[in-house]
């Protein structure tokens, strides 16, 4: 075989290769995507406040820490959430993180963060660029994509609160409810729970309650 035709044949030889491990890792994602969460098991528990003395009742009875004052708007609620799971040890340095949307609208829209716990004590409220992934890949969470503002921009209204991805765990979060219509969490609330890896990727989201 002559040195030009073996190089246009190792140089096919690599394309295909490069071809069999794209399609490969497309295929494995494709997968995560759909079943990355089935080992993960979880309850949830959740309670309805109308005012800040509820509110922080509602806080303490789910694992919270007493003492807090949220300064709720007039004519507006909260609801507040406990999450346990239970599943395989995640690679180190992942996180789980917990965002609540209102079903009562459609698409679902996130509910916006007051306060939340982990094992680690308090922690606020967060959302990435990187989490924009998750209305493409969930119908269900169409809600959390980029929306357009008056002046061209582009933002996401979501916001979740972490904890780190251990086998077992708990995370408690209070959610502000935008007005005093009935919100029934049985009917109403939407939780779901997502993976991020230590790079910041999204890697599967369970959709947990709703």
């Amino acid at each position: 075989m002559s040195t030009r035709r073996a190089a246009v044949v190792a140089t096919v030889f690599a394309v295909c290769v490069a071809l069999v491990g794209a399609v490969t890792v497309t295929v494995r994602r494709d997968r995560e995507w759909c079943h990355g969460g089935d080992r993960v098991s979880t309850t949830v528990r959740t309670r309805i406040a109308a005012d800040d003395v509820a509110g922080a009742a509602a806080v303490v009875a789910l694992g919270g820490p007493p003492g807090r004052v949220y300064g709720l708007p007039a004519r507006t609620g909260m609801v507040v959430v406990r999450v346990t799971w239970n599943g395989p040890r995640q690679s180190g340095g992942s996180r789980y993180e917990l965002v609540a949307l209102d079903k009562r609208v459609t698409p679902a829209q996130p509910l916006r963060v007051l306060d939340g716990w982990n094992a680690d004590g308090g922690t606020g409220s967060n959302w990435a660029g990187a989490y924009q992934t998750l209305a493409e890949h969930y119908p269900w969470l169409a809600g959390t994509a980029e929306v357009q503002d008056a002046s061209g921009g582009w933002a996401s209204q979501a916001e979740a609160v972490d904890a780190r991805a251990t086998a077992t765990g708990t995370v408690t979060a209070a959610f502000l409810l935008g007005d005093d219509r009935e919100f029934t969490p049985d009917s109403d609330l939407l939780l779901a729970l997502f993976l991020v890896d230590r790079q910041g990727e999204v890697r599967w989201a369970k959709r947990v309650y709703g």
